[in-house]
């Protein structure tokens, strides 16, 4: 494992800085665990795009992980921001430009979602802290007031390899615009681990045993998944003043802060729960006592406090392991 942290110029120094972070950092390298950089280009669309495909080396011998970053740039609008997306496996023949294409992609094809997660960010300076091991990498950037974040990679499952042998989650802030000025529910105040957005604006997605994917989302109780313990149960959606949230978790009675652990779970209201595993090195954290930036150590483990976007509500913030 290894982290970084630092300023970045501009959202494409940002992007060449987590580029290079992922497959050169001294100690993942040392670890054997250097993503490898399969493809790079750049090209037009609606805006420019310069588009990354990664695989990550996992833990195991045999394990592939499969991610596509791009940044995407439309300097007229302006809105800058970085696109995630994965897919089960991953084919040469298919066009970098159209990664939809390559197969179990989350954005199109057999069990697809059809969303594409992203973190907008400012095209000035940004702080900026990079976490990533073989299996996932987790970026935070925070620009003016407002702090993006995102997760690509394998979460930890609650099954065995046989039973879930492709444990992959994406997400980020929002899917619905690559803007941070947009006043969108789902930008202003969303990240990875607390969607508010209405269904289908997931934030992230997960991949399920079965080969499909599921949006996780807060509010929507039908269709969607969830992560505890930003969503505590079925009942809790929108504008429902009997919902269970963070908003009643508070310091514990020495002033430390507790960390929950992000866990993974399905709310379809016509299936039986099911709990498929957690982020890893990502918490909960009461947002009571402690500001975004902060450091909370745990058991002698440092882990950065985040907020949701540019949201300081004491619900919404979480804790990511730095060491």
């Amino acid at each position: 494992m290894a982290w970084t942290s630092g300023t970045a110029t501009n959202a494409a120094d940002l992007f060449n800085k987590l580029i290079t972070f992922l497959t050169a950092d001294a100690a993942l390298v040392a670890g054997g665990e250097a993503w490898t950089l399969l493809r790079r280009n750049t090209f037009m669309a609606d805006a420019k795009r310069d588009l990354v495909e990664l695989r990550g080396p996992g833990s195991s011998a045999g394990d592939a992980i499969y991610v596509q970053i791009c940044l995407f740039a439309d300097a007229a609008a302006p809105a800058h921001s970085i696109r995630v997306l994965g897919s089960q496996s991953w084919q040469s023949a298919v066009a970098i430009s159209t990664p939809e294409g390559q197969p179990g992609s989350l954005l199109s094809g057999a069990g697809a979602l059809g969303i594409v997660p992203r973190m907008p960010v400012f095209n000035s300076a940004i702080s900026y802290w990079f976490v990533a091991n073989g299996r996932r990498f987790i970026v935070v950037a925070k620009s003016s007031a407002y702090w993006g974040a995102l997760y690509a990679g394998f979460f930890l499952p609650y099954g065995t390899p046989s039973q879930y042998p492709y444990p992959l989650f994406i997400g980020a802030n929002t899917s619905r615009g690559d803007s941070y000025q947009s006043a969108d529910l789902d930008i202003a105040n969303s990240a990875f681990w607390r969607n508010d957005g209405d269904y289908p604006s997931h934030s992230a997605a997960i991949l399920q045993p079965s080969g499909g994917w599921v949006g996780t989302n807060r509010f929507d109780t039908i269709y969607t998944g969830r992560i505890w313990p930003w969503a505590m149960s079925l009942e809790t959606r929108k504008n429902n003043p009997g919902r269970y949230d963070m908003g009643n978790l508070t310091q514990l009675p020495n002033g430390a802060s507790p960390l929950l652990p992000a866990i993974l779970y399905n709310c379809t209201s016509n299936t039986p729960f099911n709990v498929w595993g957690e982020l890893q090195g990502v918490f909960a954290v009461p947002g009571f006592g402690v500001a975004a930036g902060d450091t909370v150590t745990v058991g002698g483990i440092s882990h950065l406090v985040v907020q949701a976007a540019t949201s300081t509500n004491a619900a919404r913030f979480a804790a990511i392991r730095l060491n």
